[in-house]
């Protein structure tokens, strides 16, 4: 017999004019003697456990052997207080998961996790991640005799002076073409990659980037510096800017009306896909999307590129906000661009700044990762 740990069970096995006797009963069940009847609850865990019943009267007597486990309620549902979550390198976290049912006797996870972090031995995540890692899907087990319940969500590692090292190594002092407007990165995920002389004031950041969701997002200070314009050092910087954002031999898509069609030479070069003329409406199937800051999108085109980057997609816009602004007011939210800034984290400003830009792998200082 099969019993779980707290609910009631009688068993008869009498027979009318017998008496009965069992050897050893299990624990926490009463005998009757007369009617056969094994009653109660278990009080505690059991394995496997053996019993003899034997039934006697004038007549004779017969005997049966019985087995007896007893288990746990199975776990009750978990969940964590959390979808997806993003951890920051090399700092120390602690999560834990929600979850007040019956005794839990171990925990398992799949995949295993990012290096430094431990599942602990009452279901809490802890430990100092110790280098970044892509979005993985995680599920999480809480197991005890009486069966298994699961619960799972995504999760990765972001190393922004890694992701700054990874697209500035080797680069130096770079000219483009056109006057910058600076790419501001305001959000929690972004970061300053560039900086030129601004205008009216010290050095600006006019290249930023930033990981929005599970996607990831570079901006330029000027729409003719998504595709590197004419210079070798200045390519070299965008193709690597498709690489961070888009993966390799990844399915790129150019905006319809962005003008970035002679870049696609170059992108097929590195092994990637290019698809012209795309929209945002139409985004299915690609890595990434080359667009502008300044651009014609509405509020629904808006919400199928802030959809994309979140789940998973990537995106590079260029575009400058100073002359948008000589006839146009409230840059902050009637910039095209700056529409969609609260999600992908990088605003871009109406001041303007210089085209001699330090893509230097020495870290400026107002650029240090938190």
């Amino acid at each position: 017999f099969f019993f779980k740990q707290k609910p009631a069970y009688e068993i008869s096995l009498g027979l009318v004019g017998s008496e009965m006797c069992i050897r050893d009963r299990p624990s926490g069940f009463e005998f009757d003697h007369q009617t056969g009847s094994i009653s109660g609850f278990p009080i505690m865990v059991q394995d496997w456990s053996h019993h003899t019943i034997w039934a006697n009267n004038s007549g004779g007597g017969d005997s049966t052997d019985l087995s007896f486990i007893s288990v746990s309620l199975p776990p009750t549902s978990m969940s964590w207080p959390f979808d997806e979550l993003a951890l920051r390198s090399n700092s120390s976290i602690s999560l834990s998961p929600n979850y007040s049912g019956p005794e839990i006797d171990s925990w398992g996870i799949s995949p295993g996790l990012p290096q430094g972090l431990n599942l602990l031995a009452n279901g809490t995540i802890s430990g100092v991640p110790s280098e970044r890692t892509g979005w993985d899907h995680y599920t999480v087990w809480a197991n005890n005799t009486g069966g298994s319940a699961s619960s799972s969500f995504w999760l990765a590692v972001h190393d922004i002076l890694a992701d700054q090292t990874e697209l500035l190594d080797g680069m130096g002092q770079t000219s483009w073409g056109g006057w910058p407007s600076p790419v501001l990165p305001i959000g929690e995920w972004a970061f300053p990659l560039a900086f030129a002389e601004g205008g009216y004031t010290s050095d600006i950041p006019v290249i930023s980037a930033s990981h929005v969701g599970k996607g990831r997002m570079l901006g330029y200070g000027h729409e003719s510096w998504v595709t590197g314009g004419s210079g070798v050092d200045e390519t070299t910087f965008s193709l690597r800017a498709v690489q961070w954002v888009c993966g390799e031999e990844a399915e790129v898509g150019l905006a319809y009306g962005a003008g970035f069609e002679d870049f696609q030479d170059e992108l097929e070069g590195e092994g990637h896909t290019v698809h012209l003329s795309m929209s945002p409406d139409n985004l299915s199937g690609l890595d990434c999307l080359l667009d502008e800051f300044w651009n014609g999108h509405d509020d629904q085109d808006n919400q199928h590129i802030q959809d994309f980057l979140l789940s998973g997609g990537g995106v590079i816009m260029g575009g400058h906000a100073w002359y948008w602004s000589y006839s146009n007011d409230d840059v902050s939210h009637n910039y095209p661009g700056n529409k969609i800034a609260k999600t992908t984290g990088l605003f871009v400003s109406n001041a303007w700044g210089y085209n001699s830009v330090d893509i230097s792998q020495l870290h400026h200082e107002l650029s240090p990762p938190q």
